[in-house]
């Protein structure tokens, strides 16, 4: 972005360019050929240790994401052992998003010593906007709406009912077959491992509906078996089965047009939260233009 918006000569260094290699020569020849170097704190820190670097030769240091400048972190290290033993000190300048990050911190107090604390370690001061109107002139702001949705269909209920008693069963028969001392860790992992799948299982049946739970089982299934997980493959197939009983006819046609998308909620195939999430995405279309949409979800292991 530098190079892009100013006319300074900019040069940026990171581990797989070999920097660490480098000699004195090398360095200062990059020092005279450009007027921005852009690094890893690390690399800074490692050339000023091996006197490849000096901070006198400098005149503005940036730290980008300076909340860090704590403990062992580079940036605490350089500042402490070479910027005060400097007799040119460059001006700090420090940006970060959350000048208090960490545990302990519960009051007013705690973030004023962090920030006091860090101001220290900078040699600088810390300022925040009181306005944004400034920033939102250059930083585009998201518009953020809400939206409502109703609750799922109940009309699969049975069938979440008969998933219990499968997985009731699956760890009844582990430990039914297998009774010595030398064995109950492994049960314990068996057990385990089943009841996290059928809670993935119903975590997906409950927010995204009947298609998204069995699409779950099906990867589930193709996943490369494990010991623990080649032990509970029976219930993936019986579970598998149990989904295949109910699936609907002529699935595939089913979401081809938004009618059918809606038909798919009310038979409980889909959850109001995906039918509205497909409505918005939809709403963003526009002819003869390329629109990307990225959907960003919580993993739930």
């Amino acid at each position: 972005m530098i190079r892009i918006n100013t006319d300074l000569k900019v040069a940026h260094y990171y581990g797989a360019k070999c920097v660490n290699g480098w000699n004195v020569q090398q360095w200062e020849r990059e020092i005279a050929l450009n007027e921005v170097l852009v690094m890893t704190p690390q690399i800074l820190l490692d050339g000023l240790q091996f006197s490849f670097l000096n901070l006198d030769l400098v005149d503005l240091l940036i730290f980008d994401e300076c909340h860090h400048a704590s403990g062992q972190n580079p940036y605490a290290k350089m500042m402490k052992e070479y910027y005060y033993k400097c007799q040119s000190k460059p001006k700090i300048f420090g940006m970060t998003a959350s000048p208090v990050i960490g545990k302990g911190v519960s009051s007013n107090t705690d973030c004023e010593d962090r920030m006091a604390k860090l101001e220290d370690i900078l040699d600088s001061k810390v300022y925040t906007l009181e306005d944004r109107a400034e920033v939102d002139m250059f930083v585009p702001t998201p518009n953020q709406i809400t939206k409502y949705y109703c609750k799922p269909s109940s009309l699969h209920d049975p069938l979440k009912l008969k998933l219990v008693a499968l997985r009731d069963k699956e760890i009844q028969n582990h430990f039914s077959d297998h009774q010595f001392k030398d064995e109950e860790n492994f049960m314990k992992k068996v057990t385990k491992k089943v009841e996290k799948i059928y809670g993935n299982i119903i975590y997906c049946f409950e927010n995204l509906g009947f298609i998204c739970a069995y699409k779950a089982v099906q990867l589930y299934i193709a996943k490369p078996l494990k010991k623990v997980q080649g032990s509970i493959s029976a219930f993936l197939t019986d579970v598998l089965e149990l989904f295949e009983q109910t699936l609907p006819a002529d699935m595939d046609k089913l979401f081809r047009t938004a009618e059918d998308i809606s038909n798919a909620v009310k038979m409980g195939l889909l959850t109001p939260k995906v039918h509205l999430l497909v409505q918005l995405i939809l709403q963003q279309r526009s002819p003869g233009m390329m629109k990307r949409c990225a959907v960003l979800y919580s993993l739930k292991e």
